[in-house]
């Protein structure tokens, strides 16, 4: 015999009875994508870009697919993954965390960490005479101040000491001492730089910085 109408009412008043209870297990999917963007000042002040959710279910697909051409050097696609990971369970901001991150911001810690990660290997490469792939890093480290994601939040990266820096300044002086084979001065300044620099010092120590050079670990991360 089927349930007749005045049955499934009671149901119903039996299930919100119980707050909800029956669906506590359920996991509601919450979109990442908000259909939002940053335009003009807010653009400026919050990089360009849609605005996504970092709590959002399917926050780490759309933050992949925002990564895209952003290059990570063989053996720290880890790195992307943490970066990722960080952004969703806060996205620092003032004042604490943020309840949006434009997709255009998420790129630039994107490429502030892959900046980092070259940097960390081509100095493992120095160091281990591997010359390929030293040349390699020099050759993205040379580059990447003109990235897409980098350009789109910083249009023309500065740094004068004691003077003008912008967001994405601080990569000029690696990629100088890169360019001269100073491998000390970079490890140096890896450590002991500041003005934001020193956080390629922190990601090093949350992921563990790879010792490894590109031999026999595969093709860069995109």
């Amino acid at each position: 015999m089927s349930l007749a109408p005045r049955g499934l009412a009671a149901a119903a008043v039996a299930v919100l009875a119980c707050g909800g209870a029956a669906y506590a297990g359920v996991r509601v999917f919450v979109n990442a994508d908000t259909g939002h963007y940053n335009r003009g000042w807010e653009a400026k002040a919050g990089g360009p870009g849609e605005l996504l959710n970092p709590r959002g279910t399917n926050f780490d697909q759309v933050a992949l697919r925002a990564s895209h051409g952003i290059p990570f050097p063989p053996g720290y696609a880890s790195w992307r993954t943490r970066t990722i990971t960080g952004s969703e369970q806060c996205a620092p901001g003032p004042g604490g965390c943020k309840v949006q991150v434009s997709t255009g911001e998420l790129r630039g810690w994107l490429a502030g960490s892959a900046y980092c990660a070259w940097l960390y290997y081509w100095r493992n490469a120095k160091t281990q005479d591997a010359s390929g792939e030293a040349t390699l890093a020099a050759r993205v480290i040379t580059t990447a101040p003109s990235w897409n994601a980098v350009r789109a939040e910083d249009p023309h990266p500065t740094f004068l000491p004691r003077s003008k820096r912008t967001l994405f300044g601080w990569m000029l002086p690696f990629r100088t001492l890169v360019l001269r084979g100073d491998v000390a001065a970079v490890g140096h300044r890896l450590i002991t730089s500041d003005r934001g620099e020193g956080r390629c010092g922190r990601l090093a120590q949350s992921a563990g910085t790879n010792t490894r050079t590109a031999s026999g670990s595969g093709g860069m991360s995109r």
